[in-house]
């Protein structure tokens, strides 16, 4: 089969299931949503254009000192510094 056609199909299979979905339970939605944890705030812009839950990372090396402020300023709450403190994070 080509390739372009089963993505086409399978594109429509998930886009109908997604839609079911939401029309039959909501609330399920949410939690298919998914969850952006980043680093730069053009991550976190796209994380929270799509409609998902972020987190700011301050730990990567190319860190500045301001950009924990910059993170949560663009929609990355709660911001960590360490991935030890992902999963308390999520659990909020």
């Amino acid at each position: 089969m080509n390739k372009v056609l089963l993505g086409l199909l399978l594109g429509a299979l998930l886009g109908a299931i997604d839609g079911a979905t939401a029309w039959f339970t909501p609330a399920v939605r949410v939690q298919l949503a998914g969850i952006i944890v980043g680093s730069t705030v053009k991550g976190l812009i796209a994380g929270v254009a799509a409609g998902m839950s972020v987190i700011g990372f301050v730990g990567a090396s190319h860190c500045r000192p301001d950009e924990a402020a910059r993170l949560a300023a663009h929609g990355g709450a709660p911001v960590i510094d360490n991935m030890t403190k992902l999963l308390p994070a999520l659990a909020r």
